[in-house]
């Protein structure tokens, strides 16, 4: 299985057990069957995080990690960006995940309402 896919897996399973706590008990059935998808060692390291309240996953935008919001070395960017591995923050130790690129906003032409 590719990185991408392990840790699209993790991302699906963090949002059904972190993100929709608030609106009630996730899916049982599809949580079991992600976490039988997943490897014994990840889905270990996956709950410590979530056991303390805290997202096991995080974005990656522009160089910088969403959860502890540090910016990440170049070496460490570029094998997220790569993809060879699984990657971990340097500095809080979650799985890393690149951030969807950001819509670009149209610019309107120099056209006046009357």
């Amino acid at each position: 299985m590719k990185r991408t896919e392990v840790i699209e897996l993790l991302a699906a399973l963090q949002a059904l057990e972190y993100e929709t706590a608030e609106l009630g008990p996730a899916n049982p059935g599809e949580v079991a069957r992600l976490r039988q998808s997943i490897s014994q060692e990840m889905l270990q390291y996956y709950d410590r995080y979530m056991s303390r309240g805290k997202k096991a996953i995080a974005w990656v935008r522009h160089g910088v990690c969403a959860e502890c919001h540090m910016q990440l070395s170049s070496g460490a960017y570029a094998d997220l960006l790569r993809a060879d591995d699984v990657a971990t923050c340097e500095h809080c130790g979650r799985y890393l995940r690149e951030a969807p690129p950001e819509p670009v906003a149209r610019k309107t032409a120099g056209i006046a309402a009357s």
